[in-house]
């Protein structure tokens, strides 16, 4: 079921003279041009070395900035560590987490979308409420730029969620040890909502692996609460740029 929801050098020259020349020795060099001359050059010569030092600047910081870029998109930086946490009102055990790549992070039908756009990863947490009613999935997947990060979350909102194939984020299987049992329904609760050229995404199952109530408000509310983990790292970023 999909649901619309709100979310959070050296500048001098050489000369040959010709043998037999004036000036210095036949066949000798003699040092070119006027002493302005001689200034003008070496003046180029500096100007040269200043504008490739400040290029070469520039370039290295932007290639240092998107190795920071990449490296920072990581289960860790935006679920942090697992266990307890409280959200709103709520409180929850964080059981796992990973970083995926695309396709091996997306249901079928989602993974066909995402081979026509750039995306560059996809991030996944699974957790459970205190009172162990729901198993939820959260992920974060990065696109290369807002606009597809839009037509993604629309897809997935629309409905294509529960059509075979799955438009949506895999789910992340809960640890065994959890007690959890997640079974694929299209009756489990899933939306989308995109912040910049992210899409945060979540999938809400029952703990038991029984159907979902669609007239259950309390899954809505879990499927909030753990979706605002990721969503506060995504303002923070902001912030921080």
């Amino acid at each position: 079921m999909s649901e619309q929801w709100t979310a959070p050098g050296d500048g001098d020259q050489v000369e040959k003279v010709p043998t037999g020349g004036g000036g210095g020795a036949a066949g000798g060099p003699r040092r070119g041009g006027s002493g302005a001359g001689a200034m003008a050059n070496g003046v180029i010569g500096a100007l040269v070395l200043v504008l490739v030092a400040i290029g070469t600047f520039f370039w290295v910081r932007s290639t240092d900035d998107d190795e920071a870029g990449k490296s920072g998109f990581t289960a860790q930086e935006f679920f942090g560590d697992d266990g307890a946490r409280s959200i709103q009102d709520g409180q929850y055990l964080q059981l796992a987490k990973d970083d995926a790549e695309c396709a091996e992070g997306a249901e079928p039908g989602l993974a066909v979308l995402l081979d026509e756009v750039t995306c560059e990863g996809v991030l996944r947490a699974v957790s459970v409420d205190a009172a162990k009613k729901y198993v939820v999935s959260v992920a974060v997947v990065s696109f290369g730029n807002e606009t597809d990060a839009q037509r993604i979350a629309g897809l997935i909102k629309s409905g294509n969620a529960e059509k075979a194939g799955g438009v949506r984020a895999r789910f992340l299987v809960p640890p065994p040890a959890s007690g959890a049992v997640y079974r694929p329904d299209p009756g489990n609760r899933a939306t989308a909502v995109a912040n910049g050229h992210y899409v945060l995404t979540v999938e809400i199952a029952r703990f038991d692996g029984s159907p979902l109530d669609a007239a259950d408000p309390a899954a809505a509310t879990v499927g909030r609460d753990l979706m605002f983990v990721p969503t506060d790292h995504i303002v923070a970023l902001k912030l921080r740029d």
